[in-house]
Parts: structure tokens; C-alpha cells; sequence
């Protein structure tokens, strides 16, 4: 029950967050906007990482249904299945946006004033 009810939301987060990834600039600048970093310079990188990023997370989440799947029909334990997937997810997202924010000038010149 527990493996399904993880599959579940990790599709529901992956069908809800299409949208933002699609429009990753506006996203972006809205994050920037809020945090005080400036203005978000749109790069041909954009729209590509945007779609690579809704990509491996289609790709990841259907190999963890696959493998949750497989697992259940064994009898075997799978509730942390999903939960590697969500890690996986995790990092394959935020390796590709910090290649996209390392690019930009005025991410780069808000980490450089908060000394970190």
C-alpha cells in the first residue's frame, strides 16, 4: 500500500511540475523576483534543460513504477523503491538547474555577495 500511495504522488509531482519546467524562464525569474536576485536572463540552455529536466524525470519515474511493480508481484518488500526514485529525481533535477543558474550573471553575483 505504502509502495503504490509513493508511486502515486511521485506522479502526481511529476505531472504537476510539466508546467513550470515548460516555462522554466518565467519560473526562474519568479524564484529570482522573490529572492532578491535580480533578473533572469533567458539562455538558448533554457527551454532544453527545461524539457531534459521534465525528460529524466519521466524516464526515472517510470523505472521506479517498473521496478515497484516487479518488486510487489514477488512478494518482495518495495517501499523504498519509490523513494530512491525520488532521491534520483531529485539530484538529476538540481544537477541540471544549477548548470543552468551557473551560467547566469546575476545568480552568480548574488552568491559572490552573500559570501557563500
Amino acid at each position: 500500500m505504502i509502495t503504490i500511495f509513493l508511486v502515486a504522488v511521485g506522479l502526481m509531482f511529476l505531472v504537476s511540475g510539466i508546467s513550470g519546467y515548460l516555462n522554466l524562464s518565467n519560473s526562474i525569474d519568479s524564484l529570482y523576483s522573490q529572492m532578491g536576485i535580480g533578473e533572469y536572463k533567458t539562455t538558448d540552455l533554457t527551454a532544453p534543460i527545461g524539457i531534459a529536466i521534465i525528460v529524466a524525470q519521466s524516464i526515472i519515474w517510470l523505472v521506479t513504477a517498473g521496478w515497484s511493480y516487479s518488486r510487489l508481484t514477488r512478494g518482495r518488500s518495495s517501499w523504498w523503491v519509490p523513494i530512491v526514485g525520488a532521491a534520483a529525481t531529485f539530484v538529476a533535477s538540481a544537477v541540471a538547474l544549477g548548470i543552468l543558474l551557473n551560467a547566469d550573471p546575476a545568480f552568480q553575483a548574488y552568491v559572490l555577495s552573500r559570501g557563500v
